[in-house]
């Protein structure tokens, strides 16, 4: 899943989540402003259900831009770690690159095909690619280190969004409606 989905998700979890504290505090807030109540009783009954229900919306919110951070930087680790060359992951084609053996657009692309997800064996038929100036389609791109600055930058994007969307959209009535604002989401 890609990691906008998951924060998406994620958001619209939490905001659901918290709906019902949302509603009471709503109801408590009613309650305090409605004048029906004397200042002592409002003191003694309703400020301490509203203290406690900000709190937990404190906390809620804290537990989801936690939960948004973690999902943020383990997509930064993962980015990471496929720039990163794993011995023991290197195949028989490794041999082919190293031989000296002129390989062809073609040759690259069987290499490729049969290294799957093996990220290893993509970055070096990669890199054999670029130092003899053989043209790949566009389509077998391999993620470099400029792409892999750039999708952590948008991870960093992700997580201001929802710093941004958590203090100021999550607790109102037409969050989840704001929520598909800032992800484009139609519907």
């Amino acid at each position: 899943m890609e990691i906008a989905q998951k924060v998406y998700e994620a958001l619209k979890a939490d905001t659901l989540g918290i709906a019902q504290i949302v509603g009471d505090l709503d109801e408590v807030e009613g309650a305090i402003s409605s004048g029906k109540y004397t200042t002592k009783h409002i003191e003694i009954e309703w400020m301490p259900k509203r203290d406690r229900l900000r709190s937990q919306l404190a906390d809620a919110k804290e537990a989801t831009l936690s939960k948004i951070r973690k999902i943020v930087d383990d997509y930064k680790q993962e980015q990471e770690a496929a720039l990163v060359l794993d011995p023991a992951a290197l195949t028989d084609d490794y041999k082919l690159l190293v031989s000296g053996i002129e390989l062809t657009e073609r040759d690259l692309c069987a290499i490729l095909d049969r290294s799957g997800n093996n990220l290893t064996m993509q970055q070096m038929t990669h890199r054999y690619a670029k130092q003899h100036n053989v043209q790949l389609p566009k389509e077998r791109a391999f993620m470099g280190d400029s792409e892999a600055a750039e999708s952590v930058g948008f991870a960093n994007g992700l997580y201001d969004i929802a710093s941004r969307y958590t203090s100021r959209y999550m607790v109102r009535t037409d969050g989840l409606k704001m929520l598909d604002k800032f992800f484009l989401v139609e519907g």
